[in-house]
Parts: C-alpha cells; structure tokens; sequence
C-alpha cells in the first residue's frame, strides 16, 4: 500500500547572485523497499540539503541547507515505495495505517532551520578546536563541525550555506538531508543517496531519497525530483505515471516524461550551467500543431518559478 501526498510549491527566491555570477563564472572556466511490521504506521520530517563540490586539503561533498523546498507549479502527489497491503484507511493526520501488508510512509520534505553564522576561513587552522574548514569552490569556505559523511556518525554532512554564511553541520540521515552514500541515509522509505542536481564543478547535490531511476521505485512509478531550486537542493521521489501538472519539475534522464501528465519533461537551465526538466506542452516545434511554434521551458530568474514549455 502506497501513502501519497500533494507536493507544494516554491514560494521563496532564487539564490542570491553571488552564486548566479559564479555559476556564469564555472561556465567560462570549463524505492527503496519497506518492511514494516502488519498495521504500522509511520510518519517523520526530513531536512533538506545541497551536497556541494569542495575541498579544503582534499576533495569533499555534502550539502547546504536553508528554507523550505518543493517542486513549483504541481497537483500531482508524490510517495515512497511500499508493498500491498490487504487493507487500508487514512488515520486523518495524513498517515495510512495498513491491515496485513505494510506500508512506507513518505515524510514531508521540511529543511531544518539554518545553523548559527560561522566564521569565514581557508584551512582548518582558523577554525574552533573540532570544527574544520569547508571550501565550496569559487564561493569561499566556512567552519563548521563536518566536511564529509565521515565526520558524522548519525547521518551525512551538510555542507555550509556560503550565500547566508552559514557553517557544515552534521544532519540524521532524513529525507532530503546531504550525503555522500547511502550509508548517511537512514530513513526507511529514503534510503537512497541520490543526485538531484548537478552544477559541476561548484554544487553536486545529493540527497537521502526514495530513487535514484524508475527502477527503484514500485513497477510502473515514476522517479522524479522535487526541487528546491532557492536553495539548491531537492529530493527524488517515486510518483504515479501522468500525476505531475504543467511546470512540475521531471528527470530528463530515461523515463521521467512519463510522470508528467503531458507526457513530456522540457529542458530548461540556470545561466545555462544548471539543467532540469519542467513538465511541458512541448519540448519542440514538432509536439506543437501545425503553425504553431514551442516558447522552451525556463526558470523565472525572479521567484525561482519553473515555467514550462508551451505553444504558440
């Protein structure tokens, strides 16, 4: 039995320009399966983050975190795998309680709020005794208690927020937190480091989800990202085929147009270093009717708002 929720939309802004400009500047230079028990229920939160490319004496990744997340301009649902389950009912606190089967609960993708202002730094040495200095390319770096996965014995690391000073933090392991492998991930239904973006070689995010591809995820779903495109970050979640509206955000890879109700995922980019699909009218000139012309899909630099491809 698969519980589903609505996804929500963005509602806060894009990021600052100092990434934008050194976006523009890295241009230049070159399903999981749940066994739960009969009659569970389960419910949790998750914190989101950005696993971000960096190095300070050697090469790191983790994630930055700050605000809420989702994916824009969606009514479509979103949910974890599961196994079936004979019965089923709502417990109306937005959980499913099963009856002879089991049942994975999706948390709601929620950031925690941002860690305290840390200090600006180069190498280790300029920070507090046991926090370490984490560089994010072409943005600078910032102590904090972790550079990778391996300085945190509960989860991952979430790399520092750069844009709001904000330093690494160590993060449980919940849905959407920073990682490096699976092994940060320890929520049931998002045990899976998967890449959600990729702003090689400044960000590489990747996050505890439900799936990396469709092929983690129960047959017939759809693997899709819920992106939190202000903060750089998101999660991939299992979908139903055709549940995802005009401008909800798709995998371009293999079969994510599929989870789109228009059966096709544009491809839209930030400062063209960025690429993500929108679910769209059209993605050329040839899903459009004779006469007619496709305007591609894109990113309102404004509001962070994904706008899908349409005809005309």
């Amino acid at each position: 039995m698969t519980k589903i929720r609505p996804r929500r939309s963005i509602g806060t802004p894009l990021a600052p320009a100092l990434l934008l400009t050194a976006l523009a500047l890295a241009g230049c230079a070159g399903a999981d399966d749940q066994a739960g028990s009969e009659g569970a229920t389960s419910t949790g939160d998750g914190t989101s983050s950005v696993s971000a490319s960096s190095t300070s004496g050697g090469s790191s990744s983790g994630s930055s975190t700050s605000g809420s997340s989702t994916s824009a301009a969606s009514t479509s649902t979103s949910s974890s795998t599961s196994a079936a389950s004979e019965t089923s009912s709502s417990t109306g606190d937005g959980t499913t309680s099963t009856t002879g089967g089991s049942a994975c609960v999706e948390p709601p993708f929620d950031p925690d709020p941002l860690g305290p202002q840390a200090a600006m730094c180069v190498s280790d040495a300029e920070c507090a005794d046991g926090d370490s200095c984490f560089v994010v390319p072409l943005l600078g770096g910032l102590c904090g208690e972790c550079k990778t996965d391996a300085d945190c014995p509960s989860g991952g690391c979430t790399p520092p927020d750069a844009l709001n000073g904000r330093g690494a933090v160590c993060n449980t392991g919940k849905p959407g937190g920073g990682c490096e492998t699976d092994a940060a991930c320890n929520s049931t239904c998002h045990n899976i480091c998967a890449e959600v973006l990729d702003a090689t070689p400044i960000l590489v995010i990747s996050t505890c989800s439900a799936c990396q591809t469709s092929a983690d995820c129960e047959p017939g779903w759809v693997c899709a990202p819920e992106l939190d495109l202000a903060n750089f970050t998101g999660i991939n979640e299992c979908v139903p085929p055709g549940s995802l509206a005009l401008g909800a955000s798709c995998s371009l890879a293999g079969d994510g147009a599929d989870a789109c109700a228009s059966g096709i995922c544009g491809d839209a980019s930030i400062m063209g270093i960025i690429k993500v699909g929108v679910c769209s009218e059209c993605a050329s000139d040839a899903d459009c009717a004779p006469g007619e012309l496709c305007t591609d899909a894109s990113v309102d630099p404004n509001d962070n708002t994904l706008i899908p491809g349409t005809c005309g």
